[in-house]
């Protein structure tokens, strides 16, 4: 059996580009999410939830939780968005990337499993 092993890391404006997408995906169970520039030019996106219930929770993701959520993704058989997910590990294009790869990306990013939907 063999192994096929892939390092992807998105850079800072296809991160914005992934982002940008997410927030039209995640509004039904986020409660608001944002960008910003953290003091040591860190960009980063925080998504508040109500996960678990009754307690809103700040979860702040980097570049690098999303390059590491669309790899776990992009080995899903069963998942829709993964296509899209594959492509964006082995081309670096994100022309697919929609509000649906956003949601999964930033759900998996956020809580380490797809959690709603």
């Amino acid at each position: 059996m063999a192994t096929l092993v892939v390092h992807y890391e998105m850079s800072d404006l296809d991160f914005e580009d992934a982002y940008d997408a997410a927030g039209y995906g995640i509004g039904y169970w986020a409660l608001e999410a944002e960008c910003a520039i953290q003091p040591d030019s860190t960009l980063t996106y925080t998504v508040r939830t109500a996960y678990p219930e009754d307690f809103p929770l700040d979860v702040v993701l980097t570049r690098w939780d999303f390059s590491e959520a669309i790899c776990a993704l992009a080995t899903s058989t069963t998942l829709r968005a993964a296509d899209a997910l594959r492509t964006v590990v082995l081309t670096g294009d994100l022309a697919d990337f929609d509000a649906e790869c956003g949601d999964v990306v930033v759900q998996q990013a956020a809580f380490g499993e797809i959690v709603y939907g």
